[in-house]
């Protein structure tokens, strides 16, 4: 069974993946009309698109590209009839299939699987053609219950779905897809392109040796002015933009700041009403989240959550790490159902807010060498109600032991002053 497990009705990007704990992935980007889907040795992925409104003899065809693994095996089906291919490392192919549809219930059929390890597999330009008629077929998802609380969990992502969602974050800061203002792939690469050299220029300034990256940022450029001055295919641009960013995003990572180590950051449930203002309100908090860390910032998306068993079910906020990064303070508040009431919220929490609460966090190295942070404990920080979240504590921290004191009491009672904290993007 796939159960819709992220989405975004905005961005249009849904993330599917089995109940249980290992299975194949999709994701689903819905304005580029691509999906990419994760699958491993004995797994199979079939995505069945209704075709409810096409009627007759109609031609159908698609691009399957292997963006990972070795070898996987794809094909394109529908009312009886069927093309398949077997993709190799990095192999694109169109598949073609002449079907006649007369029923409500017909469908085109994408179909995934793999001898290999693990593949992943980029479908997209799905079209139906009618004599000279040619027309997207536009792969629909049903929306997840977002009253559904606290949210499912997610599993851990695969690669290549984690590299869909960065992929669809560029797709959303360029333009590409959108309604209010479109761009082409090609203008994205312009963009693109100016954004590198900036970037190139300041970390040459700053002494970081960039002669590889360099040359294929050139090679991207003399490609995109040519093909600027020529017709170039929709699936050609789409290809340099993703290797436009791709690189660029290489490059960036290469700046020594970008080596940062571990990052803490909280998960939460929207409130129940939608206000800039209620997310601080205990009586509209939903259940859901929590404190997480990210290990590995621009490697991998992989987190691990901080004191899961510390806290009741509730709803978090804006963490704050101690520069000794001994201590987190993050506000908390008690939610372990949804509020009754959208507008209202919940009339038993009517003086609820969220409270910062201090968790003790142990830093040190792992064998690997890596930076590592573990739960320690937690405790509550403050018993006023006003103080809704430890940014607005963050000032005092680096005010005198007096101002303090009238603020914090530790688990002693002794009201001892923590270091004063910076705040994590």
């Amino acid at each position: 069974m796939w159960p819709t497990i992220a989405g975004g009705k905005l961005a249009r990007l849904w993330i599917l993946a089995c109940r249980r704990p290992r299975g194949p992935q999709v994701a689903f980007m819905q304005a580029a009309r691509t999906l990419v889907a994760s699958v491993r040795k004995g797994e199979t992925v079939e995505v069945a698109i209704p075709l409810i409104p096409i009627r007759g003899s109609i031609r159908f065809t698609a691009e399957a590209s292997l963006v990972s693994g070795s070898s996987a095996d794809v094909k394109l089906a529908t009312a009886g009839a069927s093309q398949q291919r077997t993709l190799a490392q990095g192999q694109t192919v169109r598949l073609e299939v002449d079907g006649n549809v007369g029923s409500a219930d017909d469908a085109v059929v994408l179909h995934i699987t793999t001898a290999a390890p693990e593949a992943a597999v980029r479908w997209r330009s799905l079209r139906a053609i009618d004599g000279g008629q040619s027309m997207d077929i536009p792969i629909p998802v049903k929306a997840p219950n977002t009253d559904r609380t606290p949210p499912p969990v997610l599993p851990e992502l695969r690669r290549p779905i984690e590299q869909a969602l960065v992929e669809w974050d560029w797709r959303m800061q360029d333009g590409v897809g959108t309604e209010r203002e479109p761009r082409s792939y090609a203008q994205a690469i312009q963009t693109t392109l100016r954004r590198g050299e900036d970037l190139i220029r300041d970390l040459r300034a700053l002494g970081v040796s960039l002669a590889d990256d360099s040359a294929q940022w050139t090679a991207i450029r003399e490609t995109w002015e040519a093909w600027s001055t020529k017709e170039v295919s929709e699936s050609q641009w789409e290809d340099l933009w993703r290797r436009v960013h791709l690189l660029r995003r290489q490059i960036a990572l290469r700046n020594p700041l970008a080596q940062m180590g571990p990052l803490a950051f909280v998960k939460q449930a929207t409130a129940s009403f939608s206000h800039q203002l209620t997310q601080y309100l205990g009586k509209h908090a939903r259940p859901g989240g929590g404190l997480f860390v990210l290990e590995h910032p621009g490697q991998s998306m992989r987190c691990r959550q901080l004191g899961a068993d510390a806290l009741s079910l509730g709803s978090y906020l804006h963490p704050e790490v101690s520069y000794e990064g001994d201590r987190i303070l993050f506000a908390y508040c008690q939610a372990e159902t949804p509020p009754p009431s959208e507008l209202t919220g919940n009339p038993s929490a009517t003086i609820t807010c969220m409270r910062p609460l201090r968790m003790g966090a142990a830093c040190g190295n792992s064998p690997t060498g890596h930076t590592t942070i573990s739960h320690r404990g937690t405790c509550q920080w403050t018993d006023r109600f006003h103080l809704d979240s430890p940014r607005w504590l963050a000032p005092l921290w680096r005010q005198s032991g007096q101002g303090m004191r009238e603020l914090y009491s530790g688990p002693d009672g002794s009201g001892r002053v923590p270091a004063a904290p910076h705040f994590l993007p």
